[in-house]
């Protein structure tokens, strides 16, 4: 006998509606059944393919279910034995704590800062801007210097290889140009020693021994200047002259010689044993001088101008007795 069958093989896609929502269980879902009831009673011993896979479909379903009604089991003892699960929102809090965090979003989620030695140490941070130096005559290239290593300093150019490749950065003009005949063409043969020490050479301009002498000997502390600023004076004029081989003593004796009246006759009283010694005399001095000049605070009167308090002016007492008596005459 002949088997008659649905050509049900072609429309499998029937048999799932687009909205039926997926199961958790998804990937254990057996096959949906596509074969009707066949028409045959004639032979039953006789099996087709179509029967074979609608058997096999059977037995996984049953034991889909049974896996899934002893998972439920299982929930359902572990609700009873753990009171949290009563609660959707303790469930939750309980679920997310046992489930270890990521790293991405432990980072993420933190406000802690990534510690500085994660940072490049290397980096050029921009602080303050870089000093130009010209090569014009009234530039000095020691103070260039001085200052092109403390900007570096604060702009995170601590090594010396960086201080190299910044270096000509900062020439402008003629010095721009000395750079490029004089150290550019063995850049990489000359270390920066050599390239500062060749600088120097360049725009250093030995001043003459006999006018930094005078100009030592002739400094003097200004009617209004401060101790600090003159004691500078002096030192910078003691640095354009590196060669000046004078001892403690010479200088400081220079320092108080130049004191204003009254600070030199405080510190000579003194009698200082050096120059730090009369320089921190000095500050002392000027410091009480500061603290008496507030507390001697002159009184003027606003009748007369003279030092005293107006409600004590004997002007003003004179003149309303005046006043008094020529009225009482009329």
């Amino acid at each position: 006998m002949t088997r008659k069958h649905n050509s049900s093989s072609s429309q499998p896609a029937s048999y799932y509606p687009s909205t039926v929502p997926k199961s958790k269980h998804a990937n254990k879902i057996p096959k949906q059944k596509v074969l009707e009831e066949e028409e045959d009673d004639d032979d039953i011993s006789n099996y087709s393919d179509a029967d074979a896979v609608e058997y096999e479909t059977e037995e996984e379903t049953e034991k889909y279910e049974e896996e899934e009604e002893e998972e439920d089991n299982d929930d359902d003892a572990v609700s009873e034995s753990n009171p949290l699960h009563c609660d959707p929102s303790s469930s939750k809090e309980a679920h997310s704590s046992d489930v270890p965090e990521s790293p991405s979003n432990s980072i993420s989620s933190s406000n802690v800062p990534i510690p500085p030695q994660t940072m490049n140490a290397f980096s050029y941070i921009k602080v303050a801007p870089l000093p130009i130096f010209r090569g014009t005559p009234n530039e000095s290239p020691i103070t260039h210097l001085s200052r092109f290593n403390k900007i570096c300093r604060a702009n995170n150019a601590f090594s010396i290889e960086m201080q190299k490749n910044i270096f000509p950065v900062t020439l402008e003009e003629e010095s721009a140009l000395w750079y490029d005949l004089n150290i550019e063409p063995y850049y990489n043969s000359l270390s920066w020693e050599e390239i500062k020490l060749s600088f120097l050479q360049a725009y250093y301009e030995i001043e003459p021994v006999e006018e930094l002498k005078s100009e030592l000997m002739g400094i003097y502390q200004g009617e209004q200047e401060r101790v600090r600023s003159y004691f500078l004076r002096l030192q910078w004029i003691l640095k354009r002259w590196p060669e000046h081989g004078l001892e403690d003593d010479v200088i400081k004796g220079v320092f108080v010689k130049g004191l204003r009246e009254e600070f030199h006759d405080w510190v000579l009283m003194q009698n200082p044993k050096s120059l730090n010694d009369a320089l921190r005399f000095a500050f002392d001095f000027e410091h009480v001088r500061r603290i008496r000049g507030k507390k001697e605070m002159v009184l003027t009167c606003g009748f007369c101008e003279g030092p005293h308090e107006e409600s004590s002016c004997g002007v003003r007492e004179r003149m309303r007795e005046l006043w008094r008596q020529s009225g009482n005459k009329t």
